[in-house]
């Protein structure tokens, strides 16, 4: 009995062996990393230590949980334990063996090429981008779903590839069916999702009057929550989480290419009621706490032509898909409101490849639910 134990752990060394040198390393040169991390580009001593960043890019390009944006997957790297990096590495060697090509670097290589990465700054170069600009630009001059990828590299990517690419279906399916009325998005950050909407209103045809894009934002941040209707202790406390300015949405559509939208300045109670268009064919609610989205819904409803489409973001419904729930007062709101309403609202499956932000990955890739319902 001792000697199988003896045997099966000897097999078992032999099997991890590659991993444990490789989580040992990891492990022992964690301390060079970091400095030359620290290091400004101007080193001389590291700028003669470390690689060119393609030498990352040669696994991450391409790979499962890999993409263009090298400086941030190269940091979330660097921030893992000596095993997770090992595995991580392990998995994208394997994956680099089916598309075959370069050489890939090996593992020590490959450590000091994700610290020069790191090093790049968001969206000075191809390595740091996930769509490059001539890419983006006819992407979105035409519309194509290659937007949701694209937008990823505005702003702090709130917008996931899974809810843009759900909006993107959905907003299509509202001028398909030829619903009368204006788009509009209460809540609309930096414009991230906006910059989508409107590139799809331009390519919509046979219209003599184009439909209109409005966007309404405090641009204060959110309101305070209110802790016993579900919002977040920590959105209860005080106000003002993730203020944008409107010169950071007219920023995003200038980037991209697109005519500016008709932006509205101010609480949704103080603008809504006499800037809202009278139809509303579409409409996207990004108001995060019970408060905002309990408004939105009472303020833009009365609007809504026959067959309009509304999404509602940060729906998380547990009882049907237990994902991200992180504004539970956004659920809330949803289920008073439709309490005396014939619509129902049904849950969206979005699935999100990582925040991303200057200081790289905030969150690996996850899942998260938002929802829609079609006026009767």
């Amino acid at each position: 009995s001792a000697g199988r134990g003896l045997q099966f752990v000897f097999l078992l060394a032999r099997f991890y062996a590659t991993d444990f040198r490789r989580t040992l390393l990891a492990a022992a040169v964690a301390p060079l990393l970091a400095l030359l991390r620290l290091a400004p580009k101007s080193n001389p001593l590291a700028s003669a230590c470390l690689p060119p960043p393609a030498d990352a890019a040669t696994l991450w390009v391409g790979g499962r949980g890999g993409g263009a944006r090298i400086d941030a997957r190269s940091k979330f790297f660097l921030r893992a334990s000596p095993w997770a990096q090992a595995n991580m590495y392990k998995q994208l060697l394997f994956d680099h063996g089916y598309r075959g090509g370069s050489e890939a670097p090996s593992f020590w290589r490959f450590l000091l090429g994700c610290v020069s990465a790191s090093k790049l700054q968001a969206g000075s170069c191809e390595l740091s981008r996930e769509v490059n600009d001539s890419n983006r630009l006819e992407a979105m001059a035409t519309a194509s779903p290659l937007m949701v990828a694209a937008l990823q590299d505005l702003g702090d990517g709130m917008a996931g590839e899974g809810k843009l690419l759900n909006i993107y279906h959905l907003l299509h399916r509202a001028l398909a069916l030829n619903v009368t009325g204006d788009v509009v998005e209460l809540g609309c950050n930096a414009g991230v999702t906006s910059c989508m909407l409107q590139a799809i209103l331009a390519q919509e045809e046979g219209r003599a009057v184009p439909r209109a894009l409005h966007l309404f934002d405090s641009f204060e941040g959110l309101p305070v929550g209110d802790d016993a209707k579900g919002d977040p202790s920590c959105y209860a406390a005080a106000g003002g989480a993730m203020a944008c300015s409107p010169k950071d949405v007219e920023a995003n559509f200038m980037r991209c290419g697109l005519e500016k939208p008709h932006i509205h300045v101010g609480w949704f109670s103080e603008t809504c009621p006499t800037k809202l268009p009278e139809e509303i064919a579409f409409a996207h609610l990004d108001g995060d706490l019970y408060l905002s989205i309990k408004e939105s819904l009472e303020l833009v409803y009365p609007k809504l032509s026959k067959g309009a489409i509304v999404v509602v973001d940060d729906y998380c419904d547990p009882q049907m898909l237990a994902r991200n729930d992180i504004f539970p007062g956004a659920l809330r709101a949803c289920q008073e409101f439709f309490e005396d309403k014939p619509e129902t609202i049904k849950v969206l499956p979005a699935p999100h490849p990582g925040y991303m932000d200057k200081n790289g990955f905030k969150f690996p890739a996850q899942y998260e639910t938002h929802a829609f319902f079609e006026k009767l």
